[in-house]
């Protein structure tokens, strides 16, 4: 595993791009892949991610595995606007105003 990992890391262009970052994503998650699934959907999170955008893919990738990575989407665009929120306020991240508080507790 370590070597096919090595080798997909030093391919150029990258394997994992914004073409073939479905994909990728597809193949990993049904090959239990987890490193390279989450290192595709990282790069799909410049894509809107509408139905209209992700038509072509709906018959190619599993209707579960799109889900999972709505939701991935999901979450890390609300821990961002929750970031941009807290920074906005006090001008602190929100983790960091989360370790404040409970360190305080």
């Amino acid at each position: 595993m370590s070597t096919i990992r090595a080798v997909i890391a030093s391919q150029d262009p990258p394997f994992i791009r914004e073409e073939t970052a479905l994909q990728v994503y597809s193949l990993a998650q049904t090959h239990g892949l987890r490193q390279e699934a989450l290192h595709a959907a990282r790069t799909t999170l410049t894509f809107s991610f509408t139905i209209e955008d992700l038509e072509d893919e709906l018959g190619a990738t599993p209707l579960v595995y799109l889900h999972g990575l709505w939701k991935y989407h999901h979450r890390v665009r609300t821990y961002l606007a929750d970031n941009l929120t807290a920074f906005k306020t006090t001008g602190i991240p929100s983790e960091m105003t989360d370790r404040k508080n409970t360190s305080n507790a």
